[in-house]
């Protein structure tokens, strides 16, 4: 075997070797990206935070991203149990449920009311308070737009922060 093709075997190689690689990355940032809620009746809001108030339901200025809320959805109790990552689960009784993505809750305290239409998140402030302007200021997004803007928070490029992601969520 000459050194050319024994240099052609070894290329080959490589370039399986990389194939696979990129097969198995697209497969992590994949599985990362999708949300996998509705395999236990959960559904998750991705808000951020914006600079200003959010006009026609868009924010061009994003400030940072905020902590998912993710919602466990009983409609055969009418009632919502949430939580934030670091917060207590919290259940919610003021309810009116159809499915996953269908249902509109009050807050224990009357405050505001909230929920989601189609699998879109939607909040509206009862009583006007300090919660309004911060309410104003936050656009509820997808999950591969959250993703990226925690990517961009962290300071990770995308091509790094992907995989890390699928494996601490």
């Amino acid at each position: 075997m000459t050194f050319r093709e024994r240099m052609q075997n070894v290329l080959n190689a490589l370039a399986a070797i990389l194939t696979l690689v990129a097969g198995v990355y697209i497969v992590i940032v994949v599985a990362a990206v999708i949300d996998w809620g509705f395999v236990k009746s959960e559904i998750t809001n991705y808000p951020l935070q914006c600079r200003e108030s959010v006009r026609a339901g868009a924010c061009e200025n994003i400030e940072y991203g905020l902590r998912k809320i993710t919602y466990k959805v009983m409609p055969d109790r009418q009632e919502v149990v949430h939580w934030v990552q670091g917060f207590p689960v919290e259940r919610l009784t003021k309810c009116a449920v159809r499915d996953r993505k269908n249902w509109s809750c009050t807050f224990n305290d009357g405050s505001a009311e909230f929920g989601f239409n189609g699998g879109a998140y939607w909040e509206r402030t009862i009583t006007p308070g300090a919660l309004s302007a911060w309410i104003e200021k936050e656009v509820h997004v997808s999950r591969w737009q959250w993703l990226n803007q925690g990517c961009k928070d962290s300071g990770m490029s995308s091509f790094v922060c992907y995989p890390v992601i699928a494996f601490l969520e």
